[in-house]
């Protein structure tokens, strides 16, 4: 059974700017059709997508480069993770400049703690999305620390 319309998702793809060489690190424990539209995603312009589904960190951070992905997305785990600052600290390490964590979870979810941890990392332009009938979707930017 899908948990996501088809509008729900091309909506969803509507979120990337979509280039040549795109690498997104999708961290996903339940949400198929999530990583399934990300493989769609990046399949014509010869991007790359890194599929990690586990909630041991120490098999996380080995596997992940610094400063390599574009996007991170992170669905309907983030809030099931015991040392969810520690992944948000792997995690963002491995965004590039500019880049875009998305975290996707439940509509029963209370969303502050993850706007803390954004604001904690320094992350700009946090958004609550409302594209999905059945879960919330924050996007936010990885801002430039420079002179700070």
């Amino acid at each position: 059974m899908n948990k996501f319309t088809k509008i729900e998702l091309n909506n969803f793809k509507q979120l990337f700017q979509i280039v040549p060489n795109i690498e997104i690190l999708d961290f996903n424990s339940s949400l198929k059709d999530i990583t399934l539209t990300l493989n769609q995603l990046v399949q014509d312009d010869f991007g790359t997508i890194t599929s990690l589904d586990t909630n041991d960190l120490q098999q996380i951070q080995p596997k992940l480069k610094k400063s390599n992905y574009d996007y991170v997305v992170i669905s309907n785990f983030f809030t099931q993770i015991n040392s969810s600052k520690i992944l948000f600290n792997i995690l963002s390490q491995s965004l590039r400049d500019s880049g875009y964590i998305i975290i996707i979870e439940s509509k029963d979810t209370i969303l502050q703690d993850i706007y803390e941890t954004f604001e904690q990392y320094n992350f700009g332009s946090i958004s609550k999305v409302d594209i999905f009938e059945k879960h919330n979707l924050l996007i936010a930017q990885k801002v430039h620390m420079w002179g700070m």
